[in-house]
């Protein structure tokens, strides 16, 4: 028949078995480096999309403090117009005679 004693063939069996399991870990290994790598990527990008974020809400603030400051200062000039205005009235609004 052959000349593989069972003690052979258990062994075999056992090296098949090793080599089978060294290379799933190796998969399991090199999966788990490219899920790392994406996940890294992917947080670079959030992490950029975020400064861009910030970014857009800081100008949007600069925008709503520089429009405040201008309608104070039309307030404040239509306060003073006003006043010339109401200096050029007359007070008794009665016709002269």
């Amino acid at each position: 028949m052959n000349d593989y004693s069972s003690a052979d063939l258990m062994a075999a069996i056992l090296d098949v078995r090793d080599a089978t399991a060294f290379n799933l870990t190796n998969l399991e290994t090199r999966l788990t480096a490219k899920i790392d790598g994406v996940n890294d990527s992917l947080g670079a990008r959030i992490d950029g999309l975020s400064a861009r974020v910030d970014g857009v809400e800081n100008s949007v603030e600069r925008l709503r403090y520089d429009m405040n400051r201008r309608f104070d200062r039309v307030d404040d000039h239509f306060d003073r117009l006003e006043g010339r205005v109401a200096a050029l009235e007359p007070h008794d609004h009665s016709p002269s005679s």
